[in-house]
């Protein structure tokens, strides 16, 4: 009995190595596949753009088998701007997910090839994305340095849609750190006008939509109820534009 007991827990062992292996395996084999697959698209397909690296990366498994080895992917593609892009798609999907530390070491490598190569529309996103991690880690003097860098660069180059992006983020920062100084409720609202303006004009309707949600906020803790019941109340027609209802309910909640 004992015989047959040990032969059946040998057999188990044997078939669970073999089933789980296989299975590790395949798994392997596949994240393997497509990240050689991430680099060829990124390397020679033209219309492979940013927005489309980061959504192929976005199952966490790769994300995590990709940056084990980054620099070694990196090398293997020949563009100076691909290799940016491999870089600023990892970190944008740290950012998302708030993973803060990881992204930044991912941002500065990307930003010392833009700028070796004169990648300014690179370097002006890198700048941006980078604003934003330090104001969200409360590191509010180098978000701004960052910022206005890329601000900077964006006015070079006649990028109307950006400048107002940041001003966006310059505005909504200068809110963030209002706790302890008030007087930058001020400096918020003007970089805010300033945004509302330019995409009011180019109808980028979700940066409008964050601008005039962030100026609703200003104007709730000014106590300035009125106004800040006109800015949620135009930010829901644009959430409802842009159908994006969990930032609708935030503006209904906030009005409440």
């Amino acid at each position: 009995m004992k015989l047959i007991k040990a032969a059946i827990t040998l057999f188990f062992c044997i078939f669970s190595h073999i089933f789980f292996g296989q299975n590790n395996k395949s798994e392997a084999d596949s994240l393997e596949y497509n990240t050689n697959k991430l680099i060829r698209l990124i390397d020679c397909d033209k219309e492979f753009e940013l927005n489309d690296a980061i959504v192929f990366i976005k199952e966490k498994k790769l994300k995590e088998y990709i940056i084990d080895k980054v620099d070694n992917y990196a090398e293997q593609i020949s563009r100076k701007d691909g290799k940016c892009q491999l870089y600023m798609a990892l970190a944008d999907n740290y950012v998302d997910a708030g993973a803060y530390t990881e992204a930044q070491p991912l941002l500065i490598k990307a930003l010392d090839i833009a700028e070796k190569n004169k990648l300014y529309n690179y370097s002006s996103a890198i700048y941006n994305t980078l604003g934003n991690v330090f104001v969200e880690t409360n590191m509010f003097k180098n978000g701004f340095k960052n910022y206005y860098k890329a601000l900077e660069i964006n006015h070079s180059r006649n990028d109307s849609v950006n400048i107002g992006t940041v001003h966006l983020n310059i505005g909504t920062a200068f809110y963030k750190s209002a706790i302890d100084k008030p007087e930058y409720f001020d400096s918020a609202r003007s970089h805010l006008g300033i945004s509302i303006k330019i995409t009011q004009v180019l109808n980028s309707i979700g940066d409008l939509n964050r601008a005039y949600q962030a100026l609703g906020l200003i104007l709730t803790d000014e106590q300035n109820y009125t106004e800040a019941e006109k800015s949620f109340r135009k930010s829901i027609q644009l959430s409802n534009k842009y159908n994006a209802p969990e930032l609708t309910y935030y503006d209904q909640y906030q009005m409440a």
